[in-house]
């Protein structure tokens, strides 16, 4: 247990990403980090590690479904269980280790904008 609350600290700390330029943005929480890191907290089978995965990506992917609704007045797409989101992150780090989660979560997000 000691073990687990030190590494989700160090996950918590590593979990901004920020970029300065014309089109300034930042980004907070588990989708700043990378597959590597991600894959490394799914190594330890730690239901507190997969909530924060899951959680992050269930509010990203409401974020950008209500941005799209509010643009484009398009049906919002059903956003998947957790389980089936975290399987996703899953095979897409497997597959391109090097994005960052909130990468993957727009790729999947234009995925099941498709359908």
């Amino acid at each position: 247990m000691r073990l687990t609350i030190i590494f989700l600290a160090s996950f918590i700390s590593l979990t901004t990403f920020a970029r300065s330029d014309e089109s300034s943005f930042s980004l907070a929480g588990a989708g700043s980090m990378s597959c590597e890191k991600y894959l490394e907290g799914r190594g330890l089978q730690n239901d507190t590690v997969n909530s924060l995965f899951s959680t992050w990506m269930q509010g990203f992917l409401s974020g950008l479904n209500i941005q799209r609704y509010q643009l484009t007045k398009q049906p919002m797409v059903k956003i998947p269980d957790a389980k089936a989101l975290l399987e996703e992150l899953d095979k897409s780090c497997k597959t391109k280790p090097q994005p960052m989660i909130f990468v993957i979560g727009m790729e999947y997000f234009q995925r099941l904008s498709q359908q």
